[in-house]
């Protein structure tokens, strides 16, 4: 509050400092075009608050309580683990692949992690924090595949195709795990349920929280940010649709993930240009494999 009241104070500050000859006709409707335009802005945005009030307060906890009950019924299926590494500090990758370790080692239907990496020094740090947390017998299959470090996209490609292989049956999911992002233990029972309860449901991605090391104000910011986020995904999630399946975690339904074209697209994503002309796509991963969920009808949720 104390901040919003500086804000506000500061800015009632400029408006009577305007000098009164330039408060003439243009200046008010350019003053006046500018009010609606934020009056339209913030309108979206309260929208965007009472719609995610209601996603969080009304609508989704009788939706997790029925993927919890079918899930107690029915089972979860298989959960294979897709992380990609590279060159991420040593602390970082050791605590991102401990909480996917034991997040596999909990997952009721068994848990295959894929390790998609470059370098073969991740190879030893990976495979010896396994030994040491569970010795040489591992609760889950834990699979590596290398690639000459030609991108993020070639990367998950490869762990798709690993994936493929051991043919995944109807209720087997994928989670595509960032090399930075750290998963609760719970995050195969907490998620999978979702799959059972809607049919049409492709993909889900979660709520997040950040973890930032540095000055006060980065940590600020990044917080505000992931608030922005929250508010504008749960007001999507009315819709069982998101605008992103973020690539720091998303859980993918397992038989979709390792459909060729669905790989094929992923790798291969292009945009024509009217002037550049044909522009693959580097970045951006997330976005097309939402967009070939969407493009064929598959239902989004954000959880």
């Amino acid at each position: 509050m104390l901040g919003h009241l500086v804000y506000i104070l500061l800015v009632a500050a400029v408006v009577l400092s305007v000098p009164s000859p330039t408060a003439d006709a243009d200046v008010r409707a350019v003053l006046v075009v500018i009010g609606l335009i934020g009056l339209w802005r913030y309108s979206w945005a309260l929208i965007h608050l009472f719609r995610s009030l209601w996603f969080r307060k009304l609508w989704f906890p009788p939706l997790r309580k029925r993927a919890e009950a079918r899930l107690l019924a029915e089972g979860v299926g298989h959960a294979f683990m897709l992380l990609t590494s590279f060159r991420i500090d040593e602390p970082t990758t050791t605590k991102v692949y401990a909480g996917a370790f034991r997040a596999a080692a909990r997952a009721g239907g068994g848990a295959t992690v894929v390790a998609s990496i470059v370098e073969p020094a991740d190879e030893w740090l990976i495979g010896n924090l396994a030994k040491a947390m569970y010795g040489e017998t591992l609760p889950f299959t834990l699979e590596f595949v290398r690639i000459p470090g030609t991108g993020k996209r070639d990367a998950l490609a490869h762990g798709f195709r690993a994936i493929a292989r051991y043919n995944p049956g109807p209720h087997d999911t994928v989670s595509v795990i960032d090399g930075d992002s750290i998963v609760p233990d719970d995050l195969i029972e907490r998620c999978a349920g979702f799959f059972l309860v809607d049919p049409k449901l492709g993909a889900l991605t979660t709520d997040e929280v950040c973890t930032v090391e540095g000055a006060e104000i980065f940590r600020l910011w990044y917080s505000l940010r992931f608030v922005q986020r929250q508010i504008l995904m749960c007001s999507n999630g009315l819709a069982r649709r998101v605008l992103t399946l973020t690539g720091r975690m998303s859980m993918f339904r397992a038989q979709l993930a390792c459909d060729p074209s669905f790989i094929d697209h992923i790798q291969n994503d292009e945009v024509d240009h009217w002037r550049l002309g044909r522009i693959r796509m580097l970045t951006g991963d997330d976005k097309s494999t939402w967009f070939w969920l969407l493009s064929r009808g598959y239902r989004m949720y954000y959880v």
